[in-house]
């Protein structure tokens, strides 16, 4: 439905002449996305605020201007300009009234619909050991894990699917076979029609680790010819130092167990699972000399952060020492 569309019939709901077809219809657009049922309803204030105004036995046209627009408008330097009240005639005042107001309107409905219309970009993001899930309008789920950001490129949904990932998130993708679903790692493109896999990379020189649960995926770096295709139960990482794609040994459904609060590691860099666990317990963990080369090859069920480091410490045979929010691993 276009935005003009959704427009008139919200105007529709304020003054009750909506027929019920055209009502379900409304309702079918604000359910495909959920930002766009907050958005019908500011609509729907500023119409009903338009018309006390163009009621108003003695409108003070003017002030009425001024004060809508500094409501629907962020941008300080357009202009404002007067609406002057005729000499005489009611009749033509209310006319003047309600098509300035239309005009108004319709610069509302402008920026209204450019912040919120899913031909925006649109993001999602967690913070510190916050999981989220989401709905992306073509009816994919995402589960986020803590500290992680997912953004929808513009127009998804019309013409492709494509979105971008920073941290971790396991996918549960639609199927629609005319347009893949893309997610971007980095510098890696991970490309499926159907199917449910988990992507991790929290900084730029963390690798790119991919674990497909069901279906199949291409996991590729543009460019570079390096990609491989991998099947259910397959697991692959992407080196940005060596720049090479590898198949790995790792439970799909282990990885993606953080959904239920477990964080899982199979031989993990340190330097990488440390910005896993950072954002998983909410701490900044810190690796002292002799460190920052180990692997780390073990399964945390709590979420006690004391627990998790006296399990780093006796696996490395370390000590912690603590500074605030800041947790010092060191030999």
């Amino acid at each position: 439905m276009e935005h003009e569309r959704a427009y008139f019939l919200a105007s529709q709901v304020l003054d009750g002449s909506i027929t019920a077809e055209d009502r379900a219809e409304l309702q079918r657009w604000m359910d495909s996305d959920p930002s766009r049922a907050t958005l019908i309803e500011d609509l729907k204030l500023l119409l009903g605020h338009v018309d006390a105004k163009v009621n108003a036995p003695k409108p003070d046209t003017d002030a009425a201007w001024a004060s809508l627009f500094s409501e629907i408008s962020e941008e300080p330097e357009t202009p404002v300009l007067p609406l002057r009240q005729p000499k005489s005639g009611t009749g033509f005042l209310r006319y003047g009234v309600a098509a300035a107001i239309a005009l108004l309107l319709m610069t509302a409905a402008f920026f209204i619909f450019r912040g919120n219309h899913p031909a925006d970009a649109i993001t999602f993001a967690t913070g510190p050991k916050e999981h989220k899930v989401v709905e992306l309008p073509d009816g994919s789920r995402v589960h986020l894990n803590a500290g992680s950001k997912l953004v929808a490129a513009a127009g998804f949904g019309d013409k492709d699917r494509k979105v971008t990932l920073e941290g971790e998130a396991y996918f549960d993708v639609a199927s629609d076979p005319a347009k893949p679903f893309e997610v971007t790692v980095g510098t890696t493109t991970t490309t499926v029609l159907g199917t449910e896999f988990n992507l991790r990379s929290y900084r730029a020189q963390d690798a790119v680790r991919l674990s497909v649960v069901e279906g199949k995926v291409r996991f590729a770096e543009p460019g570079s010819g390096q990609e491989g295709i991998f099947l259910a139960n397959e697991s692959g990482t992407f080196n940005p130092s060596t720049r090479q794609i590898d198949k790995v040994q790792d439970a799909a459904n282990e990885t993606a167990a953080w959904r239920e609060g477990v964080l899982s590691f199979n031989d993990e860099a340190m330097v990488d699972a440390v910005s896993r666990l950072n954002s998983f317990y909410d701490i900044e963990i810190r690796l002292g000399t002799g460190l920052e080369n180990t692997r780390l090859t073990a399964r945390f069920d709590s979420k006690d952060e004391a627990v998790m480091l006296d399990i780093l410490a006796t696996t490395f045979s370390a000590k912690v020492r603590r500074e605030g929010k800041v947790a010092w691993l060191e030999k």
